[in-house]
């Protein structure tokens, strides 16, 4: 039993993936439109709004193959699309008075860090906000901040812990 036990977390050590959590020097801009109504029929759009801002961003690998991106103006959840770009929602703070907007992000490697380019539809009641951000290592290494094994690691270490378990009531009774 205790050889089932043991080889089962020595094969979760092994079989472990490396989920990077990098941190970078992060420089952003943002922008939005702000569409204020008159009347029913009457409009204006304002704008743009401009804000920036400085400080660090996480990037994360997911088990995935997605990457996790985390900065004090927004963060999101970006999967791979094959040509090593990353794609996916991701919320980002503008100047307007208004809650944070999402759009759809796009996370471009470079050969010193990223970019990340955000972009939401100018029409309807929101008429649309754009951000940009560059970023560049703080250290020239970066090296793992954890490691998460796959999901099926962790479902054949639990079936095999439920079955030593069950191999010693049996036992017992």
């Amino acid at each position: 039993m205790k050889r089932i036990a043991l080889i089962l977390v020595v094969a979760s050590t092994i079989l472990a993936r490396p989920a990077h959590a990098a941190i970078f020097d992060f420089t952003w801009e943002s922008q939005a439109w702000v569409i204020t109504f008159e009347s029913s029929t009457q409009f204006t759009v304002t704008g743009p709004l401009p804000l920036s801002g400085h400080g660090t961003v996480t990037l994360a690998d997911l088990a995935s193959g997605g990457r996790s991106v985390q900065f004090d103006g927004g963060s999101g959840t970006l999967l791979a699309t094959g040509d090593g770009t990353f794609n996916g929602p991701l919320t980002f703070a503008t100047a307007s008075p208004d809650t944070p907007r999402t759009g759809l992000g796009v996370l471009a490697p470079t050969s010193n860090g990223f970019t990340l380019i955000v972009n939401r539809a100018a029409c309807g009641p929101d008429p649309g906000a754009a951000f940009s951000g560059i970023a560049t290592p703080l250290s020239p290494t970066t090296t793992p901040a954890a490691t998460t094994p796959e999901p099926g690691v962790w479902v054949m270490l639990s079936v095999g812990l439920a079955a030593v378990a069950r191999l010693k009531l049996w036992r017992r009774g």
